[in-house]
């Protein structure tokens, strides 16, 4: 039995993302020169490659905060992570959920952590779960909704903080 899907690294998701982090501490030097923001991020864009289209927030940055956001809590306190959360999951189209007990949270945070996702042209990111040769999981967003579950996350996750 093939996969249905191959595992694939999208190599920019690491250089858009490091980019980014590179623009942050470069912005850092920034702060007091007399250079407008705006002027030093068009070199900045130039000096990393003038055929590329970047943006400062990209997919690369997205994913990154997405793991240390989902993956890291999950493998330092699973239990605290998935019960203090109330997400809002309306805008993942569930393709396939094998087992209805473990929680999108707990999906997403394994597809995230093992790569095993895609990322479309038209920025659909589909996550899956694999074992062997059988999909266990399987739900679609748009990378602008995945940015918003993200930062409904992050609003929670300060709530949790400062009780």
């Amino acid at each position: 039995m093939s996969r249905k899907y191959e595992k694939k690294t999208y190599w920019n998701l690491v250089t858009d993302g490091f980019a980014s982090l590179v623009w942050l501490n470069i912005s850092e030097q920034l702060s007091n020169s007399n250079l407008p923001i705006s002027n030093a991020l068009a070199r900045y864009k130039q000096d990393i490659d003038s055929n590329h289209q970047f943006s400062l927030f990209n997919p690369g940055i997205l994913f990154a905060y997405s793991y240390i956001a989902l993956v890291y809590p999950v493998v330092t306190n699973k239990d605290e992570f998935l019960n203090n959360f109330n997400l809002d999951y309306r805008e993942f189209k569930i393709i396939k959920q094998k087992d209805r007990s473990k929680s999108l949270l707990r999906y997403l945070s394994h597809s995230i952590s093992h790569g095993e996702f895609i990322l479309s042209d038209d920025l659909l990111i589909t996550f899956y779960c694999s074992s062997a040769d059988e999909i266990e999981f399987e739900a679609a967003i748009k990378l602008s909704d995945f940015g918003k579950f993200l930062n409904n996350f992050v609003l929670q996750a300060v709530k949790i903080i400062r009780k």
